[in-house]
């Protein structure tokens, strides 16, 4: 962060001079705290939080710090840690190499994966250079899947447990009538789709990108109205920026059954439950609700164009392969998408589960309640 934009961060914050209250929990960084909540995973236990994007700014920590002469971001954090002395330091935020840089002296060190990871502007993008240069360590991460695991092993002294999805793992897999057949489309909306012209993605122009993505929604949108397939689409945003998705693919689907659903109004686990399959193109949610024994379809467009987006499919880490059933990689063929669509959407639940019985593991694990977390974070509580 240049001096500038610190200027601004720091004019945006609130200032607290007294003490942070120690207590047996710290969390680092709030951004995701909505996960703890709604996981249920903190109920009843006292924590504090350690805010590392200059929502609040504790003076008291940041006088420790000028006594000590070590006044720098990692400096602040550690001794704000050093004074709280909890039992349990843990994120939600597993992408932020600074967290495995800390020291947690008198407890445990707990990361918690909490979406999809890439080589792209992601924890893996440069960590093998650090990781060269510093000791990045952790008690425990909890990964997706056992492939992460062997990853994140790789580059941090670590324990890790591969249990999946906090979040789908805290909603129980439920089991519908899927007659009609429906399907959900994760949506891959973003701001820069309203401008896709102004960046760039590894060198490549969002534009070209985007002209892609349209196009296959586009063929979809046949292939659904020819088979007269209801679809809905879970939205990325539910802020001001709704209205540009909603129009973005009101532009694309013609179709009575096409309906977008405000992702703040619906519960997501729920709604893929629902549905007879899930498609999207680089979301986690596509995972998630593989660990859920979901069908699932990755449409896979951005690795055609460039090696460089190998990390977005879905069993990355992992060797490619192209013709696992729940992956497409498109490459002007639409013919054999619609293939791929009918092979799934005709797919009985036996032939489904011989997929998902191959690949889970490596794809996306599903621990229900978060037992193995829950076990853990309560053993060390009460240490």
């Amino acid at each position: 962060m240049n001096f500038f934009k610190l200027l601004i961060a720091l004019s945006c914050s609130q200032f607290n001079f007294i003490p942070p209250k120690k207590k047996k929990i710290l969390i680092f960084d709030v951004s995701l705290i909505q996960y703890f909540q709604k996981s249920d995973l903190f109920k009843k236990k006292n924590f504090e939080i350690l805010y590392t994007r200059y929502e609040k700014i504790n003076l008291f920590i940041i006088f420790k710090c000028l006594l000590n002469f070590n006044l720098s971001l990692k400096g602040y954090y550690q001794e704000y840690i050093d004074y709280c002395s909890p039992k349990i330091f843990i994120t939600l935020c597993d992408n932020n190499i600074l967290f495995y840089e800390l020291n947690c002296k008198k407890g445990s060190k707990i990361s918690i994966q909490s979406g999809k990871r890439s080589e792209i502007n992601d924890i893996f993008s440069n960590i093998e250079t650090i990781s060269k240069n510093k000791n990045l360590s952790a008690d425990y991460i909890f990964t997706f899947s056992h492939s992460i695991s062997n990853l994140y092993r790789k580059y941090i002294k670590c324990k890790t447990i591969s249990h999946g999805s906090i979040m789908s793992n805290s909603k129980p897999i439920k089991s519908f009538k899927r007659s009609p057949k429906k399907i959900l489309l994760i949506s891959n909306f973003y701001d820069v789709y309203i401008a896709p012209e102004t960046k760039k993605l590894c060198r490549i122009n969002f534009a070209s990108l985007l002209k892609i993505e349209i196009k296959i929604l586009k063929h979809l949108n046949t292939y659904l109205t020819k088979k007269n397939i209801k679809l809905n689409i879970l939205s990325r945003y539910s802020n001001n920026l709704y209205k540009h998705e909603k129009k973005y693919y009101s532009q694309i689907f013609t179709s009575p059954n096409f309906k977008l659903l405000k992702n703040s109004k619906v519960n997501k686990f729920q709604l893929i439950d629902e549905h007879s399959l899930t498609i999207g193109f680089d979301s986690s949610l596509v995972s998630e609700a593989f660990g859920r024994k979901k069908k699932v379809l990755q449409i896979d467009y951005k690795s055609a164009i460039s090696s460089k987006f190998d990390s977005y499919r879905i069993l990355w880490p992992l060797k490619k392969n192209d013709s696992a059933l729940f992956y497409f990689k498109y490459h002007k063929n639409e013919y054999l998408l619609d293939k791929k669509l009918d092979i799934i959407l005709n797919q009985s639940k036996h032939e489904w589960n011989a997929a998902f019985k191959k690949y889970k593991k490596k794809i996306m694990d599903y621990d229900p309640q978060n037992y193995k977390l829950k076990s853990l974070l309560n053993n060390l509580y009460e240490k």
